[in-house]
């Protein structure tokens, strides 16, 4: 039988023990074991990873604008050895590229594959939801979606399945293999020699302790409340019915979306369909608001209110209103000073016109006799014998003060 000629782990066991906790279809992945391992299938070569970690980000778009990128294979952290795998830090890379393309309206990812390993999981739940901020993500299910890829595809907002695809697995393992009998029946006992109990436990024909066992049950159980969590919180579902299904088993796309851990089956064509329109609709809401925004702020300012709306569109209610008092007190401002402005010239307006008036004649006065009534008066009539006791002004009679 022909061999591998790249270096690989020479069986399902070694795999699971180096790699530690998976959340993957442990039959598929050691199928694929026991096939690199008898030459079935060939193992990438170290070039050909290289060429896979150096290879440009690329993705599919539609004519509608929705991004199909793959999740195939085995999920692993870095690039792998299995011929069909799928690095999560490339696909971090690939969903932040297609979320900041003005060409993409949304993101489907399309699934096949088993799981894989939990190393890398959860930054590549956190890019999703980051990613999910700035552009929608759907999932379609072309086969598997199992473990790993449920963990992700849950995170998204709509997942399709083909009609024969299963689903689920929800869960992660580890294996811990005790080969100290194996060792004893060839004559062989191991001594570990360490400093704690833990320390060292696991080498190969040593007996495990059950405190590394429990060790390892911790482990595992951390992850998979992990795991629940997220699909709880996805799928918005309560977190007791999660952990209900979080047997490992997988469902049928019926079985999936009865559950609440699917939403629809179809075929890719329809999902694709269904995205765009569902796009479309939300791209005409968002653009009857915006211009519903706009009207506002053109009834708010005349020649600058579609500045002022270039400005302040996607802000929050409490930042338009601040910036609308802003632009009312300029407006206030920029009247205040015109009135000023107004009330200088009409002022001017006034000096100048009454520079213009001219001065009036002076007025002489015909100079009086001594003794003489002034204008209007007239002497009282003199009496036999009396002295003048006071004078007349229109017919009366004003006394004067006797000394």
């Amino acid at each position: 039988m022909e061999t591998n000629e790249v270096p690989i782990p020479d069986t399902p066991e070694c795999v699971a023990s180096h790699c530690g906790v998976w959340a993957c279809r442990s039959d598929i992945l050691t199928a694929l074991a026991r096939q690199l391992a008898d030459g079935r299938i060939q193992a990438v070569s170290r070039e050909e990873l290289q060429a896979k970690r150096e290879a440009e980000i690329e993705y599919e778009v539609t004519a509608s604008g929705i991004a199909l990128i793959p999740v195939r294979g085995v999920m692993q952290r870095a690039e792998s050895k299995f011929p069909e795998s799928c690095s999560t830090v490339r696909l971090r890379r690939t969903l932040r590229a297609a979320s900041k393309d003005p060409a993409v309206r949304g993101v489907m990812l399309v699934i096949d594959s088993p799981g894989g390993h939990v190393n890398g999981q959860m930054e590549l739940v956190e890019e999703l939801a980051k990613v999910s901020s700035r552009v929608e993500v759907r999932s379609y299910v072309e086969y598997l979606c199992c473990s790993a890829a449920c963990w992700l595809a849950s995170g998204t907002s709509k997942i399709y399945l083909q009609n024969l695809s299963e689903y689920g697995n929800i869960g992660c393992f580890c294996a811990v293999y005790d080969e100290s009998g194996k060792y004893e029946r060839e004559g062989v006992k191991v001594h570990v020699i360490s400093t704690g109990e833990l320390k060292g436990a696991g080498l190969p024909g040593s007996p495990v302790p059950e405190a590394a066992l429990a060790e390892a049950q911790k482990r595992v159980d951390l992850i998979g409340a992990e795991f629940n969590a997220a699909v709880a919180a996805g799928r918005g579902l309560p977190l007791e019915a999660v952990e209900a299904l979080a047997d490992g088993r997988c469902f049928t796309p019926a079985e999936a979306v009865a559950a609440g851990l699917a939403d629809q089956i179809s075929t890719l064509e329809e999902a694709l369909e269904d995205f765009a329109d569902s796009v479309n609709q939300k791209e005409a809401v968002k653009m009857a608001e915006e211009n519903k925004q706009l009207e506002g702020f053109k009834a708010l300012a005349d020649s600058d209110g579609y500045e002022f709306a270039c400005a302040h569109f996607g802000k929050s209610e409490t930042e338009i209103d601040l910036a609308r008092r802003d632009v009312k007190i300029a407006r206030l401002e920029e009247e205040n000073a015109q009135l000023r402005q107004d009330l200088a010239a009409a002022n001017g307006r006034i000096a100048e016109l009454s520079a213009r008036i001219p001065a009036p004649a002076p007025q002489t006065e015909t100079p009086k006799a001594p003794g003489a009534a002034p204008a209007g008066f007239q002497a009282a009539p003199e009496r036999a014998g009396e002295a003048k006791q006071g004078l007349t002004y229109n017919g009366k009679f004003a006394k004067a003060n006797k000394k």
